[in-house]
This record gives structure tokens, C-alpha cells and sequence, in this order.
């Protein structure tokens, strides 16, 4: 892309890179911009406070993309063109809310992302004052946008806004929850299938750490009749029955063979759950056994 001042090009603009930082209650996209100035025949050109439009192409067949909002450089810019050798690079940031970032994750669907950044300008020179304007395209693959996405949550905060807890390397739900990072991950590249197949998975090695499974069983085979009597951590129990059979078909055929159809928001709804049963569960006090004590209460 070029800028041009009275027809003639004076700088050629890309962007270099593009990654993510959060804040409280914010998240912040952060474009770099490398802009290269060209010594042209109308001599000295000034140019000053660029200006960025973001929008965000999903349907990678659409012309034209979804405005996203203004990115704002992270220092002043002003540059007097006088050989053609001037150079300068910036970061320009676009602050997003947690559900802007949830919504463009629903709508690109585990694609690819294409950015089109509209670059506004002012330049002073012999012709007088000309606004200078172009448009920049940046496609950000699969891996690429998880490592932005990554870097937008945190290591250790899902997409889908549920903390997950550190857990120390000899704790006994550590698979578990690696499991369950595991699913994140699957989730951020459109692999719901795989997603909602991990967090069955978790939940099994949870359950192995345990000796609960037999009451599990028990408690599904007679909660109609007892259902009032039922402790809060028993009904937790239950929960984690139930997801477990909801995704039974995640990693298992039907009996045609065939694979079950599960959808962004199916995978949101069995990783949001398998997370918060985990964070329940690691959250309880260190005297606490991770046994009995920590899916059902006797």
C-alpha cells in the first residue's frame, strides 16, 4: 500500500506483525506498522496523525469486512520527508471488550482471519494540505490468531471467559486439567468435536483420582426417588455424570457408525462446564482430600 500527496507516492505502508495484550476489562489488538518514506520531486512533505479504521473479514469470499473500531498509535507521529530515507515504525492498538472477542471467535468458526486496516492521513507541503488515504490487508492464519488469542486471555484463562486454576505438577487432577487445556486449544482451531472429547476424557482421569465412580452410578441409578435429599456436593456428582454421557458420542461412533455433529456452541457449553467442575474442585481447601471428599460428599 502507498500514500500519496498530490499524485505523487511518499511512503509505502505494511503491517509487520500483530499480536495481544489484556488489561482489566479490556483486551487490545496491537498492529505494527512499518511506514517507509520516498524522496519524490515535490520536495519537503510533512505528514502527521495517522489515523486507523479496523474491520475484520470472516467470509473470506466478502469484499468487504466488519468494522471492528479505531486503533490509536501508541506515540505522537509527525515526519518530514527530506531525502526519501525517513523511516518509522509503530504500534497501533485496538481496544476490544470481552464480547467483541467472543463474537468474532463465533463468527469466524475455526477460519482463517483477514484484517483490512483503512489508513488516514494529513501531509503539508508545497501543494498545500492533502488528506492522504489507503486501505492495508492482513490475513492471519489458523495458528497464528490462537497465539494472539492466547496472548488477548492470558495463559491461564480460557476464551470463553472461565478461570482455570494452576495446578502443581504432582497433583493428582494435574492430568485432568492439561486435558482440559488440551480442549481449549481444540476449541480456539474450530475442533469442537475434539474439544468436547477432551473434557469427557477429563472428567474420566478426575473420576480415576477419586473412588467415586461406583457412586456416581449408584446415585444415577436412584436420584428419582431420593432427588430432595441430595447434597450439593452429590448433585456435583450427577453433573459430571451427565456431561460425561453428553459427550459419550464425541469420541464414540452411533450404531450406523457414524459420528455425532457437534456445534461452537455445543463445545462452549461441555468446556465451560468441564472447567468450572475442575475449578470446583481445585479450589477446595488443602486439608481437603482430592478423593471422596472433593466430587461427593459422604
Amino acid at each position: 500500500m502507498s500514500l500519496e500527496y498530490n499524485g505523487y507516492s511518499i511512503a509505502e505502508v505494511s503491517i509487520t506483525g500483530l499480536h495481544g495484550r489484556t488489561g482489566i476489562g479490556v483486551a487490545q489488538l496491537g498492529f505494527s506498522i512499518d511506514f517507509r518514506f520516498i524522496k519524490t520531486e515535490v520536495g519537503e512533505v510533512t505528514v502527521r496523525e495517522p489515523r486507523i479504521e479496523v474491520h475484520a473479514v470472516m467470509d473470506q469470499s466478502s469484499a468487504t469486512g466488519t468494522y471492528l473500531g479505531q486503533a490509536i498509535a501508541e506515540a505522537p507521529f509527525e515526519v518530514v520527508v527530506h531525502t526519501g530515507h525517513e523511516r518509522n515504525h509503530l504500534i497501533f492498538r485496538l481496544s476490544l471488550s470481552d464480547g467483541q472477542i467472543l463474537e468474532l471467535e463465533k463468527r469466524r468458526s475455526g477460519r482463517d482471519l483477514r484484517f483490512e486496516l483503512k489508513v488516514a492521513t494529513i501531509a503539508y507541503g508545497r501543494y498545500g494540505v492533502r488528506p492522504m488515504h489507503d486501505t492495508l490487508q492482513y490475513r492471519v492464519n489458523v495458528s497464528e490468531w490462537a497465539q494472539v488469542l492466547s496472548q488477548l486471555e492470558g495463559p491461564e484463562y480460557l476464551i470463553i471467559g472461565l478461570g482455570l486454576p494452576r495446578c502443581a505438577p504432582d497433583h493428582p487432577l494435574r492430568a485432568a486439567v492439561e486435558r482440559v487445556r488440551h480442549a481449549h486449544a481444540s476449541f480456539v482451531l474450530g475442533r469442537y468435536d475434539s474439544a468436547i472429547a477432551d473434557c469427557r476424557i477429563a472428567l474420566d482421569s478426575a473420576l480415576a483420582t477419586t473412588d467415586d465412580r461406583k457412586e456416581m452410578f449408584e446415585l444415577a441409578r436412584t436420584s428419582g426417588a431420593s432427588e430432595n435429599g441430595l447434597s450439593k456436593a452429590q448433585r456435583e456428582l450427577m453433573l459430571i455424570n451427565a456431561v460425561r454421557n453428553y459427550t459419550h458420542l464425541a469420541h464414540h461412533v452411533d450404531r450406523q457408525g457414524q459420528l455425532e455433529y457437534f456445534s461452537r456452541d455445543d463445545a462452549s457449553m461441555i468446556l465451560s462446564t468441564t472447567a468450572a467442575l475442575l475449578a470446583s474442585v481445585l479450589a477446595r481447601p488443602p486439608s481437603a482430600p482430592c478423593g471422596a471428599a472433593l466430587l461427593a460428599q459422604n
